[in-house]
């Protein structure tokens, strides 16, 4: 702290005219006659303490100060107003105590100020203030109390103002500070801080700012890299220098900015590639492809309302598409009489579109075709079962179903005759040559004896039959034939040859 020129100590002066002072007195008394001696005792004891006194003031300034404040003014005070110095004079004790008091409430103040480092941003204040203080302890040692009292609450006053304006002074240096940094003045800014952290040390934001200093040179060189590479198209080595700088310094002027700039604009690169191969594909009906592009896109760009349209729109179109596909099977199965496969085609259109409904009705259709097509078919595969009256009946039934088919098919048409023509044919007999021995008794189930012969053509139905043969001393025989509904029956040998032998 710079103290004024006038601050400056002169013990040995003041030594020399207090021992002056004190020889001159005792020659005044030794000359003085006995008359006047109360009234020197008077002025030594009462007058002249009250007259050389000065202000009690802290070691501090005393030490500091020119003029020791208890000696007399070396220059008197004969130029003095006499009107002040009958006022100053007539100043209470109580007077000069709160005198006193104001000069140490000043210094302890200003030594307050000091302890913040305030000669670095209050300097010429400061410089005020002391100069106040000066006046004041100068007045003081000339009795003018008023003016040494007027002094000190100046002093005071500007020290107050001081105080009460730090928290403004420490945000505009941390201010100034942060300003520097985004600045990249990596020493003011540092200088900034260290004078908040002067005023005080545990200014959270002014420590943050300070660390910031120290490596701010650092953190410039990387984002001055990064943005080198960036021009040369090295977005990689670029995201990396931007990514080095803000690990070092999350605020680093500029790399977060850059790395969003830079990461937004592979995000737009990315979702306009995946937007482009959603619609190739989509083109050429590719939907999973399309629909997994557009997905890609999305999640780049959860905000772009054009890949959640195209979505809808890619899932729209292969629906459709599927509908068609599944129709289109459907109708050609129709025309091809697969109607199973018909009712497939239209089952896997509804369940994309249950509200489909020429495909309701058609599917209904294709399913009662179908059931039919699969009685018809068992039927025509055992024309022989006709034979039972139950079976020809429930065939006839099924006949006259597909006869009532609007606008049957080739296949059904045909299906419609077979059965037609095997029923009929399961109810004409047929002429079945029977041969014998003209010795041997045939007979058949469900027909009857027929006696001895040794050929006899009967007509019998389609179906299938037992004839039995029997002999006296000869092993009954017993033959199984089947009659087709054919124009030629078969021909049956029924012969008992195998005689008993008795007796051996």
């Amino acid at each position: 702290m710079i103290e004024p020129a006038s601050f400056k100590i002169r013990a040995n002066e003041a030594d020399m005219r207090t021992s002056g002072e004190r020889s001159s007195l005792k020659v005044v008394l030794a000359a003085s006659a006995i008359s006047f001696l109360v009234f020197v005792l008077f002025v030594v004891v009462v007058v002249l303490p009250k007259w050389v006194a000065g202000p009690e003031v802290p070691a501090k300034l005393v030490q500091g100060s020119e003029i020791t404040p208890n000696e007399p003014d070396p220059e008197g005070t004969a130029g003095t107003d006499a009107g002040e110095i009958s006022q100053d004079r007539a100043t209470t004790d109580a007077d000069r105590t709160n005198t006193q008091d104001l000069l140490r409430s000043a210094l302890e103040k200003l030594d307050s100020l000091e302890s913040m480092d305030a000669e670095s941003w209050a300097k010429t204040e400061i410089h005020l203030i002391r100069e106040r203080i000066a006046e004041g302890e100068k007045a003081y040692r000339e009795k003018r109390y008023v003016a040494a009292k007027n002094s000190y609450l100046d002093s005071v006053e500007r020290i107050e103002r001081l105080l009460s304006g730090i928290p403004d002074i420490v945000e505009k240096l941390t201010d100034a500070g942060y300003l520097a940094l985004d600045n990249g003045d990596s020493v003011q800014a540092a200088a900034a801080f260290d004078e908040v952290l002067a005023i005080d040390p545990d200014h959270a934001r002014a420590k943050r700012g300070r660390a910031r200093a120290e490596t701010l040179d650092q953190v410039l060189a990387l984002v001055g890299q990064a943005e080198g590479y960036e021009r040369m198209q090295q977005i990689d080595k670029a995201l990396t220098a931007n990514r080095e700088a803000v690990k070092i310094d999350p605020d680093a002027p500029g790399a977060a900015a850059a790395i969003t700039r830079i990461e937004r604009a592979e995000r737009e690169s990315a979702f306009h590639t995946a937007m482009s191969s959603g619609f190739r594909a989509f083109e050429i009906q590719e939907f999973r492809k399309a629909r997994e592009a557009f997905q890609r896109a999305v999640k780049l760009d959860p905000n772009a309302p054009e890949a959640e349209s195209a979505i809808k729109q890619t899932d729209n179109a292969e629906a459709s598409f599927k509908i068609e596909r599944y129709l289109g099977g459907a109708r050609k199965a129709e025309r091809e009489e697969q109607w199973h496969t018909a009712a497939k085609q239209f089952e896997a259109a509804l369940k994309i579109d249950p509200r489909l409904s020429p495909a309701i009705a058609a599917k209904q259709n294709a399913d009662m075709r179908h059931r039919l097509d699969v009685k018809l078919t068992a039927y025509l595969a055992r024309t022989d079962r006709f034979s039972a009256d139950a079976v020809h009946k429930e065939a006839s039934r099924i006949l006259a179903n597909a006869q009532g088919v609007p606008t049957p098919g080739r296949v059904l048409q045909k299906q419609i005759a077979d059965l037609s023509h095997a029923l009929k044919l399961a109810r004409t007999p047929v002429a079945v040559s029977l041969q014998s021995d003209n010795l041997t008794a045939v007979t058949i189930y469900r027909i009857g004896d027929l006696g001895h012969f040794e050929v006899r053509e009967v007509p019998l139905l389609p179906g299938e039959y037992t004839a039995v043969g029997k002999r006296d001393g000869y092993r009954d025989v017993r033959v199984e034939f089947v009659v087709k509904p054919v124009d030629q029956g078969p021909v049956i040998t029924v012969r008992c040859d195998e005689q008993f032998a008795f007796g051996s």
